[in-house]
């Protein structure tokens, strides 16, 4: 139900609209979303929250729009650089392996804000790892 939060996103569902089906194999898939995005914002120009509320679940509904997974950092990697648009998300978990000066091996999970296992890593390498965590 809020009407100026969804309105004030109308050119990310335009830009959806048309970068989500291109081509002319996706034309009745697009004319749909269209179809959705104008219930979408008849619902706002009415103030109908029942109706906002309805029109934006059939529209996340009919095309497949899914929320980032959460990504553990022990499991899997969720992003390689700065510049993705996972980072600093549920998704953007990275796991960090460290080489200590001497011939053993710190591995240690990191995340945004996780601090854990750092009281074992040298010095330079903590100073890496919290440049890495920043």
């Amino acid at each position: 139900g809020d009407f100026g939060a969804v309105a004030a996103e109308k050119n990310a569902f335009i830009l959806f609209n048309s970068g989500a089906y291109p081509g002319a194999k996706n034309k009745v898939a697009k004319a749909a979303a269209i179809e959705g995005t104008n219930a979408i914002f008849s619902a706002i120009r009415s103030k109908d929250a029942a109706g906002l509320k309805s029109a934006y679940g059939s529209y996340i509904a009919a095309n497949g729009i899914n929320p980032l997974p959460a990504v553990d950092a022990n499991s899997g990697q969720g992003y390689c650089s700065d510049y993705d648009y996972r980072v600093r998300s549920s998704a953007g978990a990275i796991y960090v392996r460290l080489q200590a000066m001497s011939s053993s091996t710190h591995e240690v999970p990191c995340t945004e804000g996780e601090t854990s296992g750092l009281s074992s890593i040298p010095p330079l390498q903590h100073l890496i790892f919290s440049s890495l965590n920043t």
